[in-house]
């Protein structure tokens, strides 16, 4: 049984129970009821003790406890009113709950609804790229260096950590996912902010269509054979 279905069946036993309290039949008591009244002794005896004087104020404790206390009930006092922004402010929780209860119902991730730039851009793999994955990617990226095209060797060494590390099952290949979803995939491994930082930087390079010189493509070219090595230590 999934969730969605856990959540409907909770919502109509709760329906069903709230609906068989309010239709119990309230019973009358017709017993007659007589009235005792004191003496006026025993009530001049009540008025001289001490245990019976409610006129006296206490003063509540001044303790930090009570004062959360009070702020709490003002706060609520506050919501359920009708005064300045309190409705709005009312409604404004209401909705946050209905969205809530909606994506946990349908199993939307929450960074979906909010999260958008170029992370979430697929790495649009293409089938000769696919076929390079498949058979040599380091021949391919050595003779991307030595015709300059730093900028697909970047490329091309991105693809090999993907692969590498989906071949230690450190994450699951698949051409539809982002880098994001690869981050969080990575997110508990000793080397994840080492991934964290190539993944910047390849988009960067990539999405960025940005020209890579020489000079910088050596500290990239270096970055990436250290986690290579922490990968195959």
């Amino acid at each position: 049984m999934n969730k969605s279905s856990i959540y409907i069946i909770f919502f109509i036993l709760l329906f069903m129970t709230v609906s068989r309290v309010f239709s119990i039949p309230l019973k009358t008591d017709s017993t007659r009821v007589h009235a005792a009244v004191p003496s006026e002794s025993k009530i001049n005896s009540y008025k001289s003790d001490s245990d019976f004087n409610y006129e006296t104020d206490v003063v509540p404790s001044d303790s930090i406890f009570n004062r959360i206390l009070n702020w709490i009930g003002h706060f609520i006092d506050m919501l359920f009113s009708n005064r300045g922004i309190a409705p709005f402010i009312r409604y404004g929780i209401i909705a946050v709950l209905i969205i809530f209860l909606v994506v946990r119902l349908m199993n939307v991730k929450a960074q979906s609804l909010f999260y958008k730039n170029r992370k979430q851009k697929s790495l649009l793999i293409h089938q000769e790229e696919l076929e390079i994955m498949e058979s040599n990617l380091d021949k391919a990226i050595e003779k991307e260096i030595s015709n300059g095209n730093f900028r697909v060797a970047v490329r091309f060494m991105y693809l090999k950590l993907l692969k590498n590390l989906n071949n230690k099952e450190y994450i699951h290949l698949n051409i539809n996912k982002t880098n994001y979803d690869y981050q969080n995939e990575m997110k508990d491994i000793s080397f994840a902010d080492d991934f964290r930082k190539l993944s910047r930087v390849f988009e960067f390079v990539w999405y960025g269509d940005f020209n890579v010189e020489k000079e910088i493509f050596g500290n990239i070219h270096n970055d990436f054979n250290s986690i290579f090595s922490k990968l195959n230590g």
